[in-house]
């Protein structure tokens, strides 16, 4: 049913009591990560969270200084090719699991591509250093631990996929663990998991669990496989056959791929152990991009332990590689930016909202939006709401409609139309912040409340303004929520931030 001018008044009010008082807007080897000793908590392994099992070995345990040393890693990744590195985000991702201090920033290369890129659930793939595996093997907890928080199992998609479960067998293994508070830094607050540790299998398994992978692959889900690449050979002789193995996954062709493998261990390489320690996840990934007909496979960054230990006769090696290939969400993206136009055009000319349906899972989701109207690149108007239940081909035309209203602002006229540039924003999750120093400008949007006022600014606004952490807190405080510019200082006040996916005309 279509909804009428004064519906849209009546939503522009609600929009202000819920978005807030004007307010629109064993011992381990830490270089390969091989655990050789019995010293894990066994005590609650066996409870519904599985918590970390290498917290404090692999990567710290304080939750403060992890988040800082995975930024540190993320701000120093830098693009190595093409301008655009930094705008494409993989389906299918090779990061390393060794030891922060030795592969952290060659992580950092491929997850640094997924800030903003809409994945809300993760397969990661890799192989038990524990215990034997045949074919695929997933977990049955709740979710999984780190310092960070925790992060939910995806037991719907496991049970459908009738996948195997054993929970003793990630008890202690490291080589999952050690990707999540990279993806807990880069990821909405809401994503989740589904773990599996692979083994060999014939050509028929890998054929048949490749399919059943696919069929849970979509636009909003990513493939990561953990694997570290060679194993002690000396530096030399690392960086030699190491890029002999990335050039065969390059190739996108899983058989070439083995057969590689095959032929460097057949080369009796001095103190080399293997090439790849996690070659059934490999192969299994290269299987699903094959069917997925991703093309567009890059290294990212190679590195190994020689890098950052100096020591250069005995070293493990670190690829992190992306597989690139055709999205429909970026189809689904510019269904929403059409419909937040379609909806100002229809409202602004016949004071009516048009209906739309929800074909396509981005639209379907149930999220938070903002719909931002510029003229000239001068804000026009920008209406939103924080959380909802409704599907985004619901809220869009509603927030739409209310910014051509937006109260702070003349009401949108039918001449102006044809100049407007629209830029709808996805909200994730409000997550609350202890400190203000976890929060990221340009990545991260803030909520401030204290008592009944509070305030919000889009990530966006940081890049716009130009303003420090300081500044962008101040104005937040004073001009959104009609609070003194120090209120973030004040323990009583609420500090929440949030990611958004922009999708616009720009």
């Amino acid at each position: 049913m279509a909804v009428g001018l004064a519906g849209v008044f009546l939503l522009v009010f609600l929009g202000i009591l819920l978005i807030g008082e004007d307010n629109y807007q064993g011992g381990f080897d830490l270089a390969e990560g091989n655990n050789n000793q019995q010293n894990m908590r066994q005590g609650k392994d066996l409870e519904k969270v599985r918590h970390p099992a290498v917290a404090g070995i692999f990567y710290p345990a304080d939750p403060e200084r992890l988040s800082n040393v995975i930024d540190g890693f993320l701000d120093s990744a830098e693009a190595e090719s093409e301008a655009d590195y930094f705008k494409k985000h993989p389906r299918i991702l090779l990061a390393p699991h060794a030891g922060y201090e030795y592969s952290g920033l060659t992580a950092a290369y491929g997850y640094k591509l997924l800030i903003g890129a809409g994945i809300r659930r993760v397969v990661l793939l890799g192989s038990s250093h524990n215990y034997p595996v045949s074919g695929i093997i997933s977990n049955d907890s709740d979710s999984w631990e780190t310092p960070l928080g925790k992060v939910e199992l995806d037991k719907d998609a496991i049970k459908e996929m009738q996948i195997t479960v054993n929970r003793e067998i990630f008890t202690s293994e490291h080589s999952l663990e050690v990707q999540l508070p990279f993806l807990q830094k880069v990821l909405p607050a809401d994503f989740k998991i589904i773990p599996v540790l692979v083994g060999e299998m014939d050509s028929e398994q890998l054929r048949d669990l490749a399919s059943v992978l696919v069929k849970n692959i979509d636009e909003q889900t990513i493939v990561v496989v953990s694997s570290d690449m060679s194993h002690y050979p000396s530096y030399e002789d690392a960086n030699k056959y190491d890029r002999e193995t990335i050039k065969s996954i390059l190739t996108g062709n899983p058989d070439n791929f083995s057969d590689v493998i095959a032929k460097l261990g057949q080369k009796n390489i001095p103190n080399a152990a293997t090439f790849m320690c996690a070659e059934p996840a490999m192969k299994l990934a290269l299987t699903v991009a094959k069917k997925l007909n991703i093309e567009d496979i890059r290294l990212l960054r190679y590195s190994n332990s020689g890098d950052t230990t100096g020591d250069r006769s005995r070293v493990v090696g670190y690829g992190a590689i992306g597989f690139f290939g055709e999205n429909n969400q970026a189809i689904d993206s510019q269904k929403l930016v059409q419909i937040a136009r379609e909806s100002v055009e229809s409202f602004v000319k016949d004071g009516k909202i048009p209906k739309f349906n929800g074909d396509g899972q981005l639209l379907k989701k149930k999220s938070g939006v903002f719909v931002t109207l510029r003229d000239g690149g001068e804000l026009r108007g920008c209406i939103g709401i924080i959380e909802t239940e409704q599907p985004l081909y619901l809220s869009i035309p509603q927030m739409a409609a209310a910014a051509a209203a937006d109260p702070r602002f003349d009401p949108v006229t039918e001449k102006e139309l044809s100049r407007l540039e629209y830029e709808v924003s996805v909200l994730s999750p409000m997550k609350r912040v202890k400190n203000v120093d976890e929060i990221k400008l340009g990545i991260h949007g803030v909520k401030i409340k204290n008592g009944r006022r509070s305030g919000v600014f889009l990530p966006q606004v940081a890049e716009e303004t130009g303003w420090n952490k300081e500044e962008f807190l101040a104005f937040l405080c004073r001009d959104k929520a009609g609070l003194p510019a120090d209120c973030w200082k004040d323990p009583a006040t609420e500090v929440y931030t949030f990611t958004a996916e922009i999708y616009g005309d720009k």
